[in-house]
């Protein structure tokens, strides 16, 4: 060998070994890499599809459950309300039924005249000008200064008016122990012979003086609900006009006269045998803790409430609470001729919000997101209209 060559490089094991297992170490640690990282990004992925679909689920949940609520509120209000009418309408057939069959209305009348005198005796009131029955009949009958003759006894036809009535004696205080719980039930005569006969006894025409001073002097219907017998008349005169396919009329809430309760009366017009007229009215009345009893149950979270409105928008029964959170102003017609109503209004509500609030059928349970000013910070709610 000459000195000036140089030897051949070779390869050696150790060599091809480093490059080899650098070569594949380096694939091992990328695919790992991005293994690792495409499981991360799904683990992520999967976290916030899981959140989504359980906040979606817990939502859809909670509305469910809202929507639930009303609905069963709202029952429980109907059946109240059904209750109700189906005792008025129960006292309104048998007064109905005596109307149409004038010879039994006579002979029932004057059966009970002779039984409970007490019942058809009334005693004038100079300072009033109005003559009422004495305490301890099952019923009060007030008859109106107008009704009277210049004896201060009934006119022939008002006295027929009062004997005819007296089967309320029989039919009411039955009416009155059962079913839903009622203030008093009623009669009261036609346009012409308004006498007022009421169940239980109570000192009705001395109360109606001190709330309502000038009634003795006008018009029993046109002065208490003006325009509502009218109403009635129309129906007579075509059935069609009606709004809803029931005879009864609730009114909105007024001030008892007899007991100075907050109440709604419920009427059911008497007609005529040929039905062509009125010939009196059956009612009840309950008071509005009746109603507010059933919307003031209702608890959802540690904020929310139910409240029960008319369709004009005028509130019937809040909690106090409930009624600040949504902005009610109340106030009532009491400087004003007739029933001193109650006048709570969502139309009126200081919060934009719920004054703009529809009330048609088409947002029956439909979820609505509103937001309510709570001391210059705006707090979001959710409303349910059932």
């Amino acid at each position: 060998m000459k000195a000036d060559d140089q030897p051949t490089p070779r390869f050696g094991l150790r060599s091809f070994r480093a490059k080899f297992v650098l070569v594949v170490g380096g694939a091992v640690l990328f695919d790992l890499l991005l293994s690792g990282g495409l499981a991360l990004w799904n683990v992520q992925k999967l976290s916030r599809d899981a959140t989504s679909e359980v906040g979606e689920g817990l939502t859809t949940a909670n509305q469910e459950y809202i929507r639930s609520y009303a609905d069963s509120t709202a029952l429980s209000v109907d059946l109240l309300l059904d209750r109700v009418h189906g005792d008025v309408k129960a006292l309104a057939g048998v007064l109905q039924a005596q109307t149409d069959h004038p010879s039994r209305q006579r002979q029932v009348g004057a059966t009970l005249s002779q039984e409970t005198p007490g019942s058809v005796k009334v005693v004038y009131d100079a300072q009033g000008d109005w003559a009422q029955n004495l305490p301890g009949a099952p019923s009060v009958i007030s008859v109106w200064g107008y009704l009277l003759g210049a004896d201060h006894t009934p006119l022939p036809s008002v006295e027929r008016e009062i004997e005819d009535s007296t089967v309320l004696d029989l039919v009411a205080p039955t009416l009155m122990a059962s079913g839903s719980p009622k203030l008093q039930m009623y009669y009261i005569g036609p346009k012409e012979r308004p006498i007022f006969r009421t169940v239980p006894y109570t000192d009705q025409a001395q109360t109606f003086d001190r709330l309502y001073p000038g009634h003795n002097r006008a018009e029993f219907w046109e002065f208490f609900f003006p325009g509502i017998y009218g109403s009635w008349q129309q129906w007579a005169r075509d059935p069609a006009s009606r709004p809803v396919p029931d005879d009864i009329t609730q009114t909105a809430p007024y001030t008892d006269a007899i007991t100075g309760k907050l109440i709604v009366s419920f009427f059911h017009p008497l007609w005529t045998r040929d039905r062509t007229g009125i010939a009196g009215v059956a009612g009840a009345d309950i008071t509005l803790d009746q109603l507010a009893e059933v919307v003031e149950r209702v608890k959802i979270a540690e904020t929310g409430f139910g409240f029960l409105t008319m369709s004009t928008g005028n509130v019937v029964a809040i909690n106090p609470s409930g009624e600040a959170i949504i902005g009610l102003t109340s106030s009532n017609d009491a400087g004003t001729q007739g029933v001193t109503g109650l006048e709570r209004s969502l139309r009126g509500s200081t919060q934009p919000a719920i004054a703009s609030l529809p009330l048609d059928q088409n947002n029956d349970g439909v979820i609505q997101h509103i937001m309510l000013d709570n001391k210059g910070e705006h707090v979001p709610y959710i409303v349910v209209l059932k």
